[in-house]
């Protein structure tokens, strides 16, 4: 078979971005849109463009997706064709935060963090997880500059304190494909919250508190920059959603309601402290929104609560409130009252605080994808470090690189200094001129047409070879994996019978020696004094519930005073954990010790005088409660049971106990045998 001569690999270059001269920021709320344009030293151009929400009924999802569609028909018109880049800031409930405190984060590969995400959004139909990434914490190793970042992120363990933002990747490309052609143009694709958080590291030995208010909920975000704790919490109260309640109770349109809660001040007169059966229903106003206001009041004091006891963090000293703050007039001064914390608006705008950000590619939503996000007619796209690529340019990228390693590794095994050999060489360079000769005198290209059709047969036929190959190897493992079963089998059935037979002479011996004298049970208190420790194993794993579990049991020395007088003895050192809660886990420790202590059938306390509690303390790292019981050995109580039992009369109850166990081991050892 002659072939031609090695044809050259080609390699796409990656394009290089460039800083752009015109950037363009949208920010999408469930409020609204507004969007401005700054030139490359970052100056504005021009007035921002702005749009409130139409169709407020419309909630998630179809809300977000019809302020998209607004954006999209205003700005196409000059700011959105004008613009070299896009970067989006992007308010939405349904994505959600970490810090990196978590073992799931602490992992060397993109993909661990991606499955860690998906079990954080807890949707049963989510397929695909994207992520972004921003340092967060005074961590030297952030220091570097925005080029090592980037050469990091493919190794996202290694960073140790970083706020990680994770979303389902059908949202984003359902964002993505409102901007059509457009969204070729966008770099960074940024959480709302994220912007938020950052302003933490500005006091970062206090905590930071804020509030989002939305349409439908209220982002709860708290943040110690020192200590690396982030709690973003939603609560699903927005200023709509208490417009809708009103609507329904007062009968009027939404509209009116809005309007007449922007106007006027009907929270002040609502009592989250009264019994709701005695709330103001008179009012329609206040009756509609009741329900909300002491579901938001809840939610906004758990998080606090939550963060300064389970992330020992401190209470913040206000809380800044973004978005439409101004729907519902008194709201935060309600708040301030009920919560004894200050709410201030903010200094800064979002979208101002978005600008100092956005091109830093921090908690870029777009980086952590795993597959392509855009799709024009049947091209699609994937997002690099420069920008959006077509995914088979990618690709194509991949095989050239795999390409050229192999032929790098074919030059070393040819020879010294990475050569051929010189009868190789000979061979293709005449082969590859012998039939470049052929092809000319045909005149005609079917000589190649044929080469190839033989290539494919024959790459079929290798195809065909190595499965039957595989099948066979298949076939060999399996028949030595029975075989390995069949050995092992029967050395099982083998030792079965020599305990079997060990167990009927010793039954023998007990019976020849007279059962149930007081002797046998005086001349083996010496056995009476050993653990029995399947039956200890055995009532620890009883008295355990699904909340706590053990991570160390030994045995100690240890000193005891029994009647004013200190003696050696030993002790069962048992440590564990359980999961925090507010008033949970003393209950369930608590409830562990007197199963152990209280055992009706005394399988535990047999060899053990009492049980001590050696206490509690929280774990900050991995957020459980530890603790530490103490079990105290006495040798003496055994042989003290077993004298009551042959006082009260019975004097064979120790060789009963035997039996019963010994047929009970029968019982369950010969369905085994047969």
């Amino acid at each position: 078979m002659f072939k031609f001569g090695n044809k050259k690999q080609t390699v796409v270059a990656t394009v290089t971005p460039t800083q752009p001269s015109k950037r363009l920021l949208v920010q999408l709320g469930t409020m609204g849109w507004i969007a401005t344009m700054l030139d490359a030293d970052g100056s504005p151009m021009g007035q921002p463009l702005q749009g409130n929400a139409s169709a407020m009924e419309l909630q998630g999802s179809e809300r977000l997706e019809k302020i998209l569609q607004q954006a999209m028909e205003d700005l196409s018109k000059g700011m959105l064709k004008d613009a070299d880049a896009i970067y989006l800031l992007l308010e939405s409930g349904s994505i959600v935060f970490s810090d990196s405190k978590q073992e799931g984060l602490r992992a060397a590969s993109d993909a661990t963090a991606r499955m860690y995400g998906q079990r954080l959004l807890n949707a049963p139909n989510t397929q695909s997880v994207t992520f972004g990434y921003a340092p967060f914490g005074p961590d030297p190793e952030h220091q570097s500059n925005t080029e090592s970042q980037d050469e990091e992120s493919k190794n996202v363990g290694n960073r140790r304190s970083s706020v990680y933002a994770f979303a389902d990747v059908r949202q984003i490309r359902a964002v993505l494909s409102l901007f059509d052609i457009s969204a070729l143009k966008i770099f960074t694709l940024t959480p709302a919250v994220y912007p938020i958080i950052r302003k933490a590291a500005q006091r970062p030995d206090e905590t930071f508190g804020a509030l989002l208010f939305g349409s439908h909920e209220t982002t709860i975000i708290l943040a110690h920059h020192n200590h690396q704790g982030i709690l973003v919490r939603t609560s699903p109260v927005g200023s709509v959603a208490l417009a809708q309640s009103v609507s329904e109770k007062a009968g009027i349109s939404l509209s009116d309601a809005l309007d007449n809660l922007s106007k006027r001040d009907l929270v002040a007169k609502i009592n989250p402290d009264a019994s709701p059966d005695a709330s103001l229903t008179t009012n329609p106003y206040q009756a509609g929104m009741e329900p909300g206001l002491r579901q938001l009041l809840t939610d906004i004091q758990e998080s606090l609560d939550y963060f300064m006891s389970q992330r020992v963090c401190g209470k913040p000293l206000q809380l800044e409130c973004f978005g439409d703050t101004g729907r519902i007039n008194g709201l935060d001064r309600w708040l301030t009252k009920y919560l004894q914390l200050e709410l201030v608006n903010a200094n800064q705008p979002l979208l101002h605080l978005f600008s100092q950000c956005c091109t830093t590619d921090e908690c870029n939503l777009l980086r952590g994808a795993e597959t392509s996000l855009i799709s024009v007619g049947k091209v699609k796209y994937s997002f690099t470090k420069s920008g959006f690529v077509k995914t088979s340019t990618l690709a194509t990228q991949a095989q050239g690189a795999d390409s050229m390693k192999a032929r790098a590794s074919h030059r070393r095994e040819g020879g010294p200094g990475g050569r051929r050999r010189r009868g190789q060489q000979d061979a293709s360079l005449e082969g590859g001129l012998l039939q470049k000769v052929l092809a000319k005198l045909r005149g005609r290209s079917s000589e190649v047409a044929a080469t190839s059709e033989e290539a494919a047969e024959a790459a079929a036929s290798d195809l065909r070879n190595g499965a039957i190959v595989l099948a066979a190897l298949s076939c060999l493992v399996l028949y030595w994996g029975y075989e390995q079963y069949l050995y092992q089998k029967k050395i099982h059935m083998a030792k079965v019978f020599t305990y079997l037979k060990a167990r009927e002479i010793n039954t023998n011996q007990i019976k020849a020696s007279g059962g149930g004298r007081i002797g046998i049970v005086e001349s083996s208190q010496e056995d009476l004094n050993k653990l029995f420790w399947t039956d200890k194993f055995i009532a620890l794993s009883q008295a355990m519930n699904q909340h706590i579990w053990l991570t160390d049991l030994y045995l100690t020395s240890a000193q005891m005073e029994l009647a004013g007088a200190k003696v050696e003895t030993k002790k069962l050192v048992m440590e564990g954990a359980v999961l925090p809660s507010y008033d949970g886990h003393i209950g369930r420790m608590s409830e562990f010790l007197a199963d152990l202590s209280n055992d009706k059938k005394n399988t535990f306390m047999s060899d053990f005088r009492q049980i001590t509690f050696r206490g509690s303390v929280l774990d900050p790292h991995d957020d459980i409660v530890r603790f530490g019981f103490e079990a105290w050995y006495d040798r003496n109580k055994r042989i003290e049971d077993q004298k009551k039992k042959i006082e009260a009369g019975d004097m064979s109850s120790n060789l009963d106990a035997i039996r019963d166990s010994t047929k009970a081991k029968e019982g369950a050892l010969s369905p085994k045998l047969k």
